[in-house]
C-alpha cells in the first residue's frame, strides 16, 4: 500500500503478479523466471520484478480480481503463443478492450472500481499473466501497488532529455528523490534506434558510483522489448533517498538512447523482494555490474558458509571422535584384569610311550598319584595315605573310608565263596597241597587261587 507523491501529474501505479492485493481463482500457480528456465516458460520478454502467472491448460476456468480507486486500468500479458480468449470486466461491465497482451480500459468515473479477469483454456497454452497497470486518484491517501514513473515526469529533473518523446540522450542526467526502500530503472529496446552500445553510471544518496550498459537487443522480428531491467538498487531503511544517474557523452552521435521508467519500492515490508536473477540473463540485455555492492555482499555470503561448514565439520569430527572412544573402550581388554589359570608346573607325564601292562601296574600300585596330590595341596589339606579298595565279587558290601582319604580302586580278585572260607578258616600257615601262594605289597594282600577244586 502506498501513499501517492506530491507530482501534480497524473500517478501511476505498478501492481505485480504477485501482489496479494489480486485475488486469483482457478488454476492459477506462480513462476520465478531465472536464466534457467526462461525458455521453458515461453517468455520473448523478461517480466516484471522477475514473476508471472500461468494456468493448467485443462485446468477450467482461471480467473482473478483486483480492486482499485483511479479512473484507468491495465492488465499486461507477456507474449505466448497461447490463442486463448481473456474476458475483463470492470464493475461487471464489459469496459475493457481484450487484445492479445492483455486487455486496457476506456476513461473510468473517478472512485472505486473492482477489475475482474476471467480465461477459459482452450488451447495446450497458457496466457502468461505479469502485471497490472492503473491511474489512481489524485485524493486518493492510499493505493495498492509500487509508484510507476516515466523518465519525462515532471518529478524528475532532467538533462538532454527530449520532452516529446522522454529520451535521454548520451551526456544526459537524471535526479530523482523518492520516499521508499528502493527502485528500478526499465529500459526498453526498440529496432529504429541505433545499436550501438550507451555507457552510464549511477550513485544513491551520494555513495559509490555503479557502471551499467546499454544495449539494444531489438530484432527485425521483434522491433520492441519491454521491459527490460537495467537498474536495480539495493534496499535501504525506508526514508527519502536520492537516485543520480547520468549517461557517459560519447565521441560518436550515433549512440542507443534511454527509454525508460522507474518504480519506486517504497513498502517497508514487501510480499516478496525482487529475484536478483534478472542481472544473470544476457539473451535479451547486458547485466549492469555493480563493483561495490556485488563484492561486499559477495565476501559476506562467502565468509558466512564457510564458517558455517567449519562448524559443521567440527561437530562430525567431535562425534566421529567420541564414537571411536567408545568402540575402543567396548573391545579392549586389560590385561592385568584377566584371570589366568593356575599351573604348578608338575604336569601329569606323558602316557602315550607307556606300555598298557605299565599304566596298569602303575594305576593298581598306587603310583601315579600325582593329580591328587595337587588337589589335595589346592585345597589346603594335610596329605593322607590313600587307601586301596579291591572290589569284591561276593556282593558283600565294603566299608566306606573317611572322605577326606583317596581311594585307589582294584580289580576284584574272583575268589569262590568256598575259597574265602577256607582262607578265612585255615590256620596262619599254609597247608599241604595247596598251591596258593600270598604277597604282601604295600600293606595290600592280593590273592590268587590255582588249585582246580577251587573252580
Amino acid at each position: 500500500m502506498t501513499s501517492p507523491s506530491s507530482s501534480s501529474s497524473p500517478q501511476y501505479f505498478f501492481v505485480d503478479d504477485n501482489s496479494t492485493d489480486i485475488r486469483y481463482l482457478g488454476s492459477w500457480s506462480l513462476t520465478t523466471v531465472t536464466a534457467d528456465n526462461y525458455t521453458s516458460v515461453g517468455l520473448t520478454a523478461y517480466p516484471m520484478y522477475g514473476t508471472v502467472h500461468t494456468y493448467k491448460a485443462q485446468g477450467g476456468l482461471a480467473n482473478f480480481t483486483f480492486t482499485f480507486s483511479g479512473s484507468f486500468v491495465e492488465v499486461r500479458f507477456a507474449p505466448s503463443p497461447s490463442n486463448d480468449y481473456i474476458e475483463c470486466t470492470i464493475d461487471e461491465t464489459e469496459y475493457l478492450i481484450s487484445t492479445s497482451n492483455g486487455c486496457s480500459s476506456t476513461s473510468l468515473d473517478h472512485g472505486v472500481h473492482t477489475l475482474t479477469l476471467g480465461i477459459r483454456p482452450s488451447s495446450l497454452n497458457s496466457q502468461i499473466f505479469d502485471y497490472i497497470r492503473y491511474l489512481a486518484l489524485p485524493n486518493a491517501t492510499v493505493t495498492p501497488g509500487d509508484p510507476w514513473i516515466s523518465i519525462g515526469d515532471e518529478s524528475i529533473r532532467s538533462t538532454k532529455l527530449s520532452a516529446q518523446t522522454a529520451i535521454l540522450s548520451p551526456g544526459g542526467t537524471l535526479d530523482y528523490e523518492f520516499m521508499g526502500t528502493s527502485l528500478s530503472l526499465y529500459k526498453a529496446s526498440v529496432f529504429t534506434d541505433s545499436h550501438s552500445a550507451s555507457y552510464g553510471y549511477y550513485t544513491l544518496d551520494g555513495g559509490e558510483p555503479v557502471n551499467v550498459t546499454l544495449e539494444n537487443n531489438a530484432t527485425p522480428l521483434t522491433s520492441y522489448i519491454y521491459p527490460q531491467i537495467l537498474i536495480q538498487t539495493p534496499s535501504l531503511p525506508y526514508g527519502k533517498h536520492h537516485f543520480h544517474f547520468a549517461l557517459d557523452p560519447s565521441p560518436e552521435s550515433d549512440t542507443m538512447p534511454l527509454r525508460g521508467t522507474i518504480i519506486v519500492q517504497n513498502s517497508s515490508v514487501q510480499s516478496e523482494p525482487i529475484p536478483q536473477t534478472v542481472y544473470q540473463f544476457d539473451d535479451l540485455y547486458s547485466p549492469p555490474t555493480s563493483t561495490a555492492s556485488t563484492s561486499k555482499l559477495g565476501g559476506i555470503v562467502g565468509g558466512t558458509l564457510a564458517a558455517a561448514l567449519l562448524a559443521v565439520l567440527l561437530v562430525y569430527l567431535a562425534i566421529l571422535r567420541r564414537r571411536r572412544k567408545l568402540l575402543l573402550r567396548r573391545h579392549f581388554v586389560n590385561e592385568e584384569e584377566l584371570i589366568h589359570p593356575f599351573f604348578s608346573g608338575q604336569g601329569p607325564p606323558d602316557d602315550s610311550t607307556r606300555r598298557p601292562m605299565e599304566k596298569r601296574s602303575m594305576g593298581t600300585l598306587g603310583t601315579g598319584l600325582s593329580g591328587s596330590c595337587s588337589n589335595s595341596a589346592e585345597n589346603g589339606q594335610e596329605l593322607r595315605a590313600p587307601r586301596f579298595r579291591v572290589h569284591e565279587d561276593s556282593g558283600e558290601d565294603v566299608i566306606q573310608p573317611d572322605q577326606g582319604v583317596e581311594i585307589v580302586d582294584l580289580p576284584p580278585t574272583y575268589e569262590g565263596i568256598e575259597t574265602r572260607r577256607r582262607i578265612v578258616s585255615a590256620p596262619p600257615l599254609a597247608q599241604e597241597g595247596s598251591s596258593a601262594a600270598t604277597v604282601k605289597h604295600s600293606s595290600v594282600i592280593l590273592s590268587w587261587q590255582n588249585s582246580p577244586s577251587t573252580r
